[in-house]
């Protein structure tokens, strides 16, 4: 198993940003909630410690609730930190099935940033959630 950074700005001390690349579908990363519900925009950044060729990424949505199931996702990369590609922006389905964005052909970078920046989620909130988001490399 790879081995990856996550920064968040805030993922409190139930819904840590690692809680989104453990491999475990009951935890899950969730943006604050205890003491403000700062509104969207929201993101997290995973540093992969090598620049690799990606052809996708995938989704799950939190399991346990609606809340803080986002509408759309953008995603950008960047080899650097500093300067970014966006790959667009792509809408996520009210289900807690593995959701897929594929790519049109491999994309080089070591550094993703998925943007959550709907006013509000499936359930109406301004949080975002997500159990688990990783990248796959098949062609």
């Amino acid at each position: 198993m790879r081995q990856y950074l996550v920064h968040i700005l805030w993922g409190g001390p139930h819904g840590r940003a690692v809680a989104a690349i453990d491999v475990d579908l009951s935890t899950f990363w969730h943006t604050q909630w205890n003491g403000a519900n700062p509104p969207p925009p929201h993101h997290i950044i995973i540093d992969m410690n090598e620049e690799l060729n990606v052809k996708g990424f995938y989704f799950y949505a939190r399991q346990n609730s609606a809340n803080g199931r986002s509408r759309k996702v953008e995603i950008l990369v960047s080899s650097d930190n500093q300067n970014w590609t966006n790959l667009g922006t792509f809408d996520m389905a009210n289900v807690i099935t593995r959701q897929e964005v594929v790519l049109p052909s491999l994309t080089k970078f070591r550094y993703v940033r998925f943007n959550f920046n709907e006013p509000t989620n499936y359930a109406g909130g301004v949080h975002a959630t997500m159990a688990e988001i990783g990248t796959f490399y098949d062609e």
